[in-house]
């Protein structure tokens, strides 16, 4: 389970102007980008797309946990 500061860690657009990111939160930028890391690089997520998904935002839950305790 994620912490409240952890979730609201996450919420934070991952910088201030839209133009660039869509408005892309943290947590689904790192989702995002371990997503790719995982379909690149581990076979075996192929074709596992819920799967994937599940362990991307577990991953980015837990980068953002980590970054919380840092603030």
């Amino acid at each position: 389970m994620i912490s409240e500061k952890a979730k609201e860690l996450g919420k934070e657009p991952i910088n201030n102007t839209e133009r660039w990111n869509g408005g892309l939160t943290k947590r689904e930028y790192f989702a995002a980008m371990a997503m790719q890391g995982m379909t690149m690089f581990i076979p075996e997520y192929k074709g596992c797309f819920a799967d994937i998904a599940k362990d991307c935002i577990k991953l980015a839950d837990a980068i953002l946990e980590e970054l919380s305790k840092n603030e």
